[in-house]
């Protein structure tokens, strides 16, 4: 038995005998958005707020906890399909074959794998591989280009990915066969208030973890800050980890602790975009030589770039980047040393650089939203 759940928004529309829509309905393309993991959440409004856009059928496939979570997806998908993975190697096998057959027999016309990699994406490109469904691909680290054995069997199937980013798409190297292209998935925001002059915030975006953030340079960082400065770190992070207890022991930061905020717990929506709308900077703590290096910015980008497009939120990069130049507009470069005059200098030209953000042509939504629709629909 497939050990997924079947939720469809009727909408006046015929329903095949598993419950989706059938894209006969309408001239329009039936896309089905695939994420199998509890990740990568932030790609799905953006696509899946254009192509209903573009007058398609959308059936979102996704993790229970994805759909809970975004509840704004209701507004937008046409059918929702919730399998229960990671029961077993065998079991989990066959659930991407009915999936497959699900999709096929409801008419959808091209899946779209917000993560294209791993195993059961895998097994679902090899079902996929004996249909007329076109399957296209996001993939967030280059790395699975450089020689993964399962990458080279998804890539069978599909012939088309995204990257999140130009850079990322310049430096991946692929078969003649594949095509690239890129894009930043931005959504709207509905507001964007100046963040209050009283408490400068600086915002890290994700989990306290030593290989994804270069933390041993904070009490340094912080250091150089004024007194009314913190450093949010804005996603769940494990108060128990050790990469959270050393930063919170470190002598340096000790006497600090009251100025690093943290989540113990997911961190919903509402909480998430507030705390973005006040912070002044966002801080990937990305720096060479590190953990973190080998991380972000050479085959992956941090989240916070996609955030600070959208937000029109000052970045702040260490100098070393300073030769990825789609990131230029929204940044402002230091090294470790000089952090303090330069949060100083971007604070007091913060309004001038958030339109300097808001005003770059490579940062709008609609210039996103055609390279992508472009890509998918062609």
């Amino acid at each position: 038995m497939y050990a997924g759940r079947f939720f469809v928004s009727l909408l006046g529309k015929k329903l095949s005998k598993n419950g989706l829509l059938k894209s006969s309905d309408s001239n329009s393309a039936h896309i089905a958005l695939v994420e199998i993991g509890r990740s990568h959440d932030e790609c799905l409004l953006p696509q899946i707020q254009w192509l209903k856009e573009a007058g398609c059928k959308i059936t979102l496939v996704c993790n229970p906890e994805i759909r809970e979570r975004n509840p704004i997806f209701e507004h937008y998908v046409h059918a929702f399909i919730e399998p229960v993975m990671d029961t077993s190697q065998w079991k989990d096998f066959w659930k991407m074959r009915k999936l497959v057959n699900d999709l096929r027999n409801a008419g959808v016309d091209k899946v779209v794998f917000n993560t294209a990699q791993g195993g059961h994406i895998r097994n679902a490109c090899r079902f996929a591989r004996k249909t007329r469904l076109e399957c296209i691909g996001i993939i967030h680290t280059t790395r699975k280009f450089d020689g993964s054995f399962t990458q080279k069997l998804i890539s069978k199937t599909i012939k088309k990915y995204f990257l999140l980013s130009k850079f990322l798409k310049e430096r991946s190297k692929v078969s003649d066969d594949i095509q690239l292209e890129y894009f930043y998935p931005i959504h709207s925001i509905d507001s964007y208030p100046d963040p209050a002059k009283e408490q400068l915030t600086i915002t890290l975006i994700g989990s306290v973890e030593n290989r994804r953030k270069d933390l041993d340079s904070i009490p340094e960082l912080i250091a150089q800050l004024p007194e009314n400065a913190q450093l949010v770190f804005l996603g769940k992070s494990d108060a128990s980890s050790e990469d959270r207890l050393k930063l919170e022991r470190d002598p340096g930061s000790e006497n600090q602790n009251n100025r690093l905020i943290f989540y113990d717990a997911f961190v919903p929506q509402e909480e998430f975009d507030r705390i973005l709308k006040q912070s002044h900077f966002l801080l990937p703590l990305v720096h060479p030589d590190t953990p973190s290096a080998d991380q972000y910015l050479l085959n992956q980008i941090p989240g916070a770039m996609i955030l600070s497009f959208a937000y029109h939120i000052p970045l702040l990069l260490h100098k070393h980047y300073k030769n990825h130049t789609e990131l230029a507009t929204a940044s402002y470069y230091y090294t470790t040393e000089t952090f303090g005059e330069i949060v100083q200098k971007g604070f007091e030209e913060l309004k001038e650089k958030r339109n300097q953000i808001k005003s770059e042509p490579s940062y709008q939504i609609d210039t996103q939203k055609k390279r992508y629709l472009d890509f998918v629909l062609s």
